[in-house]
C-alpha cells in the first residue's frame, strides 16, 4: 500500500485473489518478466473458476477500489483471498471504513453469502453497523474487528470462527458476530489455518479454534 492508498498487488493469480482486472491478467499472458513486463502464464486451470492461472511477477496496481472511490488503508492475503479495509478516497476520519474481499469462496471465506470465486475487490456486509480497523485471512476464514466489535466468517470445523460448535456452525458464508469477553476490545487479529488469536486494547491475549 503506498500512502496515497493506492494497492499493488503480485503473484499467483488463479483464483482471482490479486483483485485485478481481466484486462490486466490478459497483457500479463502475453509479456515476458524477463524483459520487465508484468507476467506470464505459469499453468492452466484455476483453483476456483478452471481460469487460467497467471503469475504476476511485478507489482500491479489494483484499481477497482479506486475506481469506486475508496483508498486502501489495510489488507491481509490469505492462502487463496485477500481482505481490504477501504476508506472513501476524501474522507478524513479513519473510522469510516469498509471491508472487500476477493478470491476463492470455498468455505464461504469471502463472507459475501456464497462460495463462489470472485476477481475484484466486493464490499462485505454486515449486519450491524461496522467499521473495521483489523483484518486477517487465514486459509479457510477470515476475521475483522473494530471498535463494534468482531466477526469471523468462512470454514469452522475446528472452531476457528470462535462462534460455536461446528456441529452448529460448520461454515458461515456471511460476517457473525464473535463473543468477545465483555469490555474487551481487539487491537490486533490473527487468522491461521485451522485456529485464530488476537490482541485486546489491555494487553490480553485470546485464542481459539
Amino acid at each position: 500500500i503506498l500512502v496515497g492508498g493506492s494497492l499493488y498487488m503480485c503473484g499467483q493469480s488463479k483464483a482471482g485473489q490479486l483483485g485485478l482486472e481481466e484486462s490486466v491478467l490478459s497483457v500479463a499472458t502475453e509479456r515476458d518478466p524477463v524483459y520487465g513486463q508484468i507476467g506470464k502464464v505459469v499453468s492452466s486451470g484455476g483453483a476456483g473458476s478452471g481460469k487460467g492461472n497467471i503469475c504476476v511477477w511485478l507489482p500491479t496496481r489494483v484499481t477497482h477500489l479506486e475506481d469506486q472511490g475508496f483508498r486502501t488503508v489495510h489488507v491481509s492475503c490469505g492462502l487463496h483471498h485477500t481482505i481490504i479495509i477501504g476508506m472513501p478516497l476524501f474522507a478524513v476520519r479513519t473510522f469510516s471504513t469498509s471491508v472487500f474481499t476477493c478470491g476463492w469462496g470455498e468455505h464461504g471465506r469471502l463472507g459475501l453469502g456464497h462460495t463462489e470465486q470472485v476477481n475484484l475487490p466486493t464490499l462485505v456486509n454486515f449486519s450491524s453497523p461496522f467499521h473495521a480497523t483489523e483484518v486477517s485471512a487465514g486459509e479457510q476464514h477470515s476475521l475483522a474487528a473494530g471498535k463494534q466489535g468482531c466477526y469471523a466468517w468462512g470454514s469452522n470445523v475446528m472452531g476457528q470462527c470462535g462462534v460455536g460448535s461446528p456441529g452448529t456452525t460448520e461454515c458461515a458464508l456471511l460476517p457473525l458476530r464473535v463473543p468477545i469477553p465483555e469490555g474487551m476490545q481487539i487491537k490486533k487479529l490473527g487468522a491461521g489455518g485451522r485456529h485464530s488469536g488476537a490482541i485486546t486494547q489491555c494487553g490480553k491475549v485470546l485464542s481459539w479454534g
